[in-house]
């Protein structure tokens, strides 16, 4: 065990084993200032500031005092900055919550880092929705609002944000929600506001807060677009389709009709013919033409076909290898003008 002063080496024990914190405890509580003895309580007379404990040697040998307030890290399990200034709460700063309380006529005085000017933190940057700048294709109604913190003083660390989110380019009016100011270190959050609507343009902004509560300005106001979700049918070759209810407008009888869709096809083998769109008609007794779009011969070949008259037309081209690109959306037509199948 080893004790320092001003981070200089002042005396040592050489020691082995476990750490027991508990042992032959009689007292629930942790104390700072103070402790309770058997036959009598101590005091400490002066002022304590910047108080942690970690779960770690930080210091092996001699150092530089940090000359910033301490900052919660992986190791810290508690973390007392004596910010508040008045009540009688001090909160902890780590992630365990371990808040104390002052008694017994503790007052509030200047601190270690009272001298110390602090700078508001920078305009956040680096703003995205979803993972994306300013995306054009947002569909959940509780999309994920992030920023990266900045702060010109070294060490410093975010302890709070306020973010507006609104309808209006300018944030000033048609706001869906205001945060207020949120008293947590993350840097993103889950839109939780008024709900959102398809069509619209969001635009939104945040400011940021220090270790010392002092908030910088707002970033640039940044966007996203909220639009409906898009959806495909997935089809697996083997078993399942779908009919298409037989509607007068269906029933085309003239010199013009274009068939399309926009297809991705994930297998071309072991398959004598893959329909895509269309309606299948008696040719003969015992077998039927296809009027629409399809591929045949696995895949080797990709069509339209139509009856013109009483003759049935197939418009095809060969597709050699690599055939139809799979993996891809492709887009498909035939198409008749009165004259040629295309």
């Amino acid at each position: 065990m080893t004790i320092y002063i001003n981070g200089q080496f002042a005396g040592s024990m050489n020691s082995t084993g476990l750490i027991d914190m508990n042992s032959g405890n009689l007292y629930n509580n942790w104390f700072i200032g103070k402790c309770n003895g058997p036959l009598n309580n101590y005091y400490f007379n002066g002022s304590i500031d910047e108080v942690r404990i970690s779960t770690g040697a930080r210091y092996t040998s001699n150092f530089t005092p940090p000359v910033i307030p301490f900052n919660t890290d992986s190791v810290t399990v508690g973390l007392w900055h004596f910010d508040e200034g008045s009540e009688t709460t001090v909160k902890d700063s780590s992630k365990y919550n371990g808040n104390g309380i002052l008694k017994n006529g503790t007052v509030w005085v200047g601190g270690k880092f009272s001298g110390i000017l602090n700078n508001p933190p920078d305009q956040p940057s680096n703003l995205l929705c979803n993972g994306q700048i300013n995306p054009i294709n947002v569909n959940d109604f509780t999309p994920e609002l992030s920023w990266t913190f900045f702060d010109p003083d070294p060490g410093d660390i975010q302890t709070g944000f306020r973010m507006i989110v609104s309808s209006d380019p300018t944030t000033q009016r048609g706001i869906v929600w205001d945060t207020g100011k949120i008293q947590l270190s993350i840097n993103s959050v889950k839109y939780t506001g008024q709900q959102l609507q398809y069509g619209t343009i969001y635009y939104w902004k945040v400011m940021t807060f220090d270790r010392q509560s002092l908030a910088g300005q707002y970033s640039n106001i940044v966007n996203f677009v909220m639009t409906e979700p898009d959806y495909a049918s997935q089809f697996n070759g083997t078993s399942s389709g779908g009919t298409i209810s037989d509607s007068a407008s269906l029933d085309i009888s003239g010199r013009a009709i274009t068939m399309e869709a926009w297809i991705y096809l994930t297998a071309e083998d072991n398959w004598n013919k893959a329909c895509v769109v269309g309606r299948n008609i008696m040719d003969g007794i015992n077998w039927t033409r296809f009027q629409g779009l399809d591929g045949y011969n696995n895949g080797h070949y990709w069509g339209f076909g139509l009856v013109i008259g009483t003759t049935y037309y197939y418009a095809s081209i060969e597709n050699n290898p690599p055939y139809l690109p799979k993996n891809e959306w492709v887009h498909i037509a035939g198409s008749f003008d009165g004259t040629n199948v295309r």
